[in-house]
């Protein structure tokens, strides 16, 4: 009985095909039920019918989503839109129902700055008169987006307008769109349009009041990421002139606000600017970064970060620590490295384009060499006088006399600096050798040192203790 009412309804259908041209002069009932299915008025210019193995398919060519409001201007335009039937669920009711909706050469022009007003719940305008647009808004095709159930998007092409002026291209963007009332899963694939094209992956869920975004590229241009809207203003005094790399971002909104970024990067060849004066540069550069915001403030977390930069065809490899965090106007800075060579130190700014001229006199006239351990340095701004603190283990360290200063070698130890005090501890063999008259006429090596010695800034002097002394000649 099932098999014979299947007949008769494919039957049916191809009876349809065959009098399709007659439908398309009267193609109202479509209009209605496409408008039905899509939730906005729409204006279609042609009707196919067509079967794809057991799958039974309605088209439309031309298919213009209308603004609800003067069912004239055009939101946007599909060259193709398929409607896949679900053959069964419409024979037990007798009536086409739809299974799928395939959406092929849609093309959207949208610019950042409207993005930002969407976000914000502002009212949203076309891009400030630098590209003629064929969107009423953006808020509306999101809206249209969140209704469907079950969206596939081909040959898609999005003209993408930033605070600039400059028009970023995707190209052939492949999307995919399946949830429900409370819940969609958006799953796409496109290109940006560039000299080096820059392939792209996302993956979103979308639940009432939070948005998480998954977004893998390869080949990226880092200067076009930096000169984001959403990143500009954390970067005001900080730009990239070159590099290229893959990226992968794991992103969280809630009511439109951006919570927390975590990425991946991998880069090559980066070139950074720092306030217009400090240039630095990598060679090889990967970080996991962690961007989370707070009620007053945010953190950036930067943790298994490695950079090499070439030096008469060696690597100099570095793994710092980086933590930013930002409260009430004030910035905290802490970075960390966890071992490094001291005669790499020069070579490394120099690479970076970081060249002070006293710290390259005294490491030229000194000589230092051996190798530091747990280096970090705190930088916190205040509007009084900023604090900063350095602290490092040190083994091995060797260095030359400088104008008052004793030379030494064999040197092991910590250190740490304040602007108002100081701990140095030595224990170790050392060689203390002549540096001026104003120490010792003669070198002279100790067996054994165990030094511990602070200093601090108390009323209007600086007072030294000596908490520990035992030395073997």
């Amino acid at each position: 009985m099932i098999v014979s009412v299947v007949v008769f309804f494919s039957l049916l259908i191809n009876i349809v095909c065959l009098t399709i041209s007659i439908l398309n002069y009267k193609r109202d009932f479509f209009i209605r039920w496409i408008s039905g299915i899509l939730h906005q008025s729409v204006r279609i210019s042609g009707v196919q019918i067509s079967w794809c193995g057991f799958n039974f398919i309605i088209g439309f060519q031309n298919v213009f989503i209308v603004n609800p409001t003067t069912c004239q201007k055009s939101l946007f335009q599909i060259e193709q839109l398929d409607i896949n039937i679900d053959l069964l669920y419409s024979l037990f009711h007798w009536k086409l129902s739809p299974r799928y909706l395939v959406l092929s050469g849609a093309q959207f022009n949208v610019s950042e700055i409207d993005i930002k007003k969407l976000l914000a719940g502002k009212k949203i305008t076309d891009c400030n008169g630098r590209m003629s647009s064929n969107l009423e808004s953006v808020e509306n095709i999101l809206l249209w987006v969140s209704k469907q159930s079950n969206v596939i998007a081909k040959a898609t092409n999005v003209n993408y307008c930033t605070f600039r002026g400059s028009v970023v291209s995707i190209k052939n963007l492949y999307v995919t769109v399946s949830g429900g009332t409370l819940y969609h899963r958006i799953i796409g694939v496109g290109d940006l349009s560039q000299k080096i094209p820059t392939r792209f992956w996302f993956f979103i869920t979308v639940v009432p009041n939070n948005i998480n975004l998954y977004i893998k590229i390869k080949n990226v241009v880092f200067k076009q990421l930096v000169d984001s809207l959403f990143l500009r203003k954390y970067f005001k005094n900080f730009s990239i002139s070159s590099g290229k790399g893959k990226i992968q971002l794991w992103v969280k909104f809630h009511n439109g606000i951006l919570k927390s970024l975590k990425s991946l990067i991998v880069g090559n060849h980066v070139r950074l600017t720092l306030k217009e004066k400090c240039l630095l540069s990598f060679d090889c550069i990967s970080a996991n970064l962690l961007w989370k915001a707070y009620v007053n403030g945010w953190r950036l977390l930067g943790n298994h970060i490695f950079f090499q930069t070439v030096e008469k065809g060696q690597w100099l490899k570095y793994n710092p620590k980086i933590r930013v965090i930002f409260k009430n106007t004030m910035h905290t800075i802490l970075k960390k490295i966890r071992s490094l060579f001291s005669k790499d130190i020069c070579l490394l700014f120099e690479k970076l384009g970081y060249h002070p001229r006293k710290f390259k006199r005294l490491y030229r006239k000194t000589q230092l060499f051996g190798k530091l351990h747990q280096f970090s340095v705190l930088y916190l701004t205040r509007k009084e006088k900023p604090y900063y603190c350095l602290r490092v283990t040190f083994t091995d360290l060797n260095f030359r006399p400088w104008d008052s200063l004793l030379a030494g070698s064999q040197l092991s130890g910590s250190v740490e600096i304040t602007p108002l005090r100081g701990t140095l501890q030595l224990k170790s063999n050392v060689r203390i050798d002549k540096a001026s008259k104003a120490f010792f006429e003669d070198s002279f090596a100790l067996k054994q040192l165990d030094l511990m010695t602070r200093w601090y800034w108390y009323s209007t002097r600086w007072n030294v203790a000596i908490l520990k002394l035992h030395t073997i000649d």
